[in-house]
């Protein structure tokens, strides 16, 4: 027996972060942009709650509705994500994965992904916009009703429309099932240590070309060259973060339903615009 709908409409209430930028008197123009930290300059956080509305509305409700009033409906959701306008960030010559990784090290795993899928194709890399779901959650008792799908589906139109923001690629990072202690492959072990060398270039030590030329790398369990580490990090490009078992096969089924594919068993879902 098919599942009686409770919604029929959807609300969409975009919650927008506090701003504030400090103007020089004597400063040039957009002086202050060159100021602030990258991740602060390029990323844009979105939070929005979902609300249903019910099939059938009286006149306050429908006034409410069509008013924008989503204090009188059901909060049943949200969804949070950020935009990586990878264009952007490289016309302007940082590095979108160092970017990433100064607001999070999950995003910095992600972009380092993504970076990966674009360079497959050089044309789309300079090109090329991504919006990163960080959750879409659909509280549990207003699941299997198409709400979450419907915003997946509308969520470019809303990016547009409200934020002035252009995607062409949207992605999305499933958790493992079970949580257990990850087991660095030598591609994130090689990663983490080149990242660690870029930190210490910022903070006055020696430069990061000059750490990689060294022989010797402490935090691997043995002893890598500059050109083994390059070596492993293209043939380990493809190894999975976690394994095939520890797949959220619903979570997994629902993305794929929406249109996105996993990219090189990375467990990253990725959707094409």
């Amino acid at each position: 027996m098919k599942k009686k709908l409770i919604f029929d409409k959807l609300m969409i209430e975009f919650i927008e972060q506090k701003n504030v930028y400090n103007l020089e008197m004597n400063s040039d123009i957009a002086d202050w942009l060159d100021e602030m930290e990258p991740d602060s300059r390029f990323l844009h956080f979105v939070y929005l709650n979902i609300y249903g509305v019910p099939v059938i509305l009286d006149e306050a409700l429908e006034e409410a509705y069509h008013g924008g009033d989503t204090s009188k409906f059901n909060n049943i959701g949200r969804l949070t994500g950020y935009y990586i306008p990878f264009e952007e960030i490289l016309e302007e010559g940082e590095d979108p994965v160092d970017v990433c990784d100064a607001a999070s090290a999950d995003l910095e795993f992600v972009a380092s992904i993504i970076q990966d899928y674009y360079e497959e194709n050089e044309s789309m890399m300079f090109s090329a916009s991504l919006f990163y779901i960080d959750e879409l959650e659909i509280d549990e008792q207003y699941r299997n009703n198409g709400f979450g799908s419907k915003v997946l589906q509308e969520l470019p139109c809303l990016l547009n429309y409200h934020k002035g923001i252009e995607i062409d690629d949207i992605a999305y990072y499933p958790v493992p099932t079970r949580c257990s202690e990850k087991i660095l492959t030598p591609y994130e072990e090689a990663l983490m240590k080149q990242t660690a060398y870029k930190m210490n270039e910022y903070y006055g030590g020696e430069s990061a070309a000059f750490q990689m030329s060294k022989n010797k790398i402490i935090s691997l369990p043995r002893n890598y060259s500059k050109e083994g580490i390059n070596e492993m990090i293209e043939s380990e490009k493809n190894t999975p973060s976690y394994p095939e078992k520890y797949k959220n096969n619903d979570l997994f089924s629902f993305y794929e339903k929406n249109g996105y594919k996993e990219f090189n068993q990375t467990r990253l879902l990725i959707k094409g615009l």
